[in-house]
């Protein structure tokens, strides 16, 4: 991984820190906001365009995959190209996604909606989430790391809830296309009054290699933060590529605000995890995390099993309230122990491994969707936790 030769700007953040700060947060969470907004839908596209099961899979490859080839150059570019251009960048591309949903017509389109939509989220996640973190140093570091860890699953909790209710009211689904296309617009009109917090900036040619490497002071906290990384992101994309399924096959709930409701559950007690998580000592803290994500995962395989609804929602949100907490957890690891100037390249580094993590997942789920019914599905995620958090309490004793 690169040393950044960024700095952040003290001047900026004691002018315009906090204004900034509130504008990189919405930014974000309106980008994953906007790539949430198709998942509920999926069951309405199975009957007017004859997307498949199969096809919702590799819905989530095509996301992932813009996401993972995004990361591998944007930490770094955002060091030379400075965090709010590649802000800029995103919320258009955020926008594209949305219009591509709006003329939708068949499978591929579909497809490339996400692809579009992933390298949106993998700028997201790299640049602005490594703005808010250089604007929320000091006072604000609390809420800085909360948004960096789990900022893009209130986006997509966000997103996901917008489509349940707008359901209630009306069955024309493109409104929140527009909607969506609305506040991005806004976000990007706001960008501007945000202060670049870059002022050294690496040389274009130096910042256009991929990130492959990580600095020699993570490596023992490295692998700990990316077992809890791919453990908790895994699980969460069954939610976000079977969350209509699920709700249709495992329960027969065919109005979309049930699978609305799923997916946001699946992620907004996240941001509850992370004050929880910083109470604990940070190995401890971990080890508690890993080990619930691990119960929870279990005890939504035996609700879905039963059919029982009303145990699976609470579970659900139990299960995003330890995914706060691992996400936290493992930041707090990576930046005890990281540069100041290394935000964006850690930012991008773990994040890579978590989507690349996550991808690989999805290719498993994928498989299996084909040989086995949801509820197995999630009983193998399961036992890959069991096998991660073996691996966490092992590094962390």
């Amino acid at each position: 991984m690169l040393v950044d030769t960024v700095d952040a700007v003290e001047g900026a953040r004691s002018r315009g820190g906090l204004r900034g700060l509130l504008i990189a947060t919405f930014a974000f969470i309106m980008v994953f906001a906007a790539s949430a907004v198709p998942i509920p839908l999926y069951s309405e596209y199975k009957g007017s365009i004859g997307l498949t099961d199969a096809d919702i899979s590799a819905t989530m490859l095509m996301y992932l995959f813009g996401v993972i080839a995004t990361l591998f150059l944007s930490g770094s570019l955002s060091d030379a190209a400075g965090r709010k251009p590649l802000t800029a960048v995103s919320l258009l591309l955020a926008m594209l996604g949305c219009f591509v949903f709006l003329n939708v017509a068949d499978p591929l389109m579909v497809l490339v909606a996400r692809a579009v939509q992933g390298v949106s989220c993998g700028l997201a996640m790299s640049a602005v989430s490594a703005m808010v973190v250089d604007l929320s140093v000091g006072r604000h570091e609390g809420f800085g790391m909360a948004v960096a860890g789990c900022g893009a699953l209130l986006g997509v909790m966000a997103g996901s809830l917008a489509v349940g209710f707008l359901s209630l009211a009306t069955s024309e689904h493109g409104v929140i296309y527009w909607i969506m296309i609305a506040l991005l617009a806004l976000s990007l009109a706001l960008v501007p009054a945000a202060p670049e917090t870059v002022v050294r900036r690496a040389p274009l040619r130096t910042a256009c290699k991929p990130v492959v490497s990580i600095d020699p002071k993570l490596r023992r906290a490295f692998p700990i933060a990316g077992c809890a990384y791919i453990a908790s992101w895994g699980i969460g994309t069954f939610f976000q590529s079977f969350s209509s399924p699920v709700a249709v096959e495992c329960f027969g709930a065919e109005d979309p605000f049930v699978a609305s409701a799923i997916l946001a559950l699946s992620m907004a007690p996240s941001a509850l995890g992370a004050p929880i998580e910083a109470r604990m000592r940070s190995g401890v803290s971990l080890r508690v995390s890993m080990a619930a994500l691990l119960a929870f995962t279990c005890g939504m395989c035996v609700s879905m099993a039963a059919g029982a609804l009303v145990p699976f929602l609470v579970l659900v949100a139990l299960f995003g309230l330890s995914t706060g907490m691992c996400l936290s957890g493992s930041l707090r690891l990576l930046f005890a122990d990281a540069d100041a100037g290394g935000t964006a390249a850690v930012v991008s580094t773990i994040n890579l491994v978590g989507y690349a993590g996550s991808a690989m997942l999805s290719g498993v789920m994928g498989a299996l969707v084909g040989i086995t019914t949801l509820v197995g599905v999630l009983a193998a995620l399961a036992l890959f936790a069991m096998a991660t958090t073996v691996a966490v309490f092992v590094r962390t004793r």
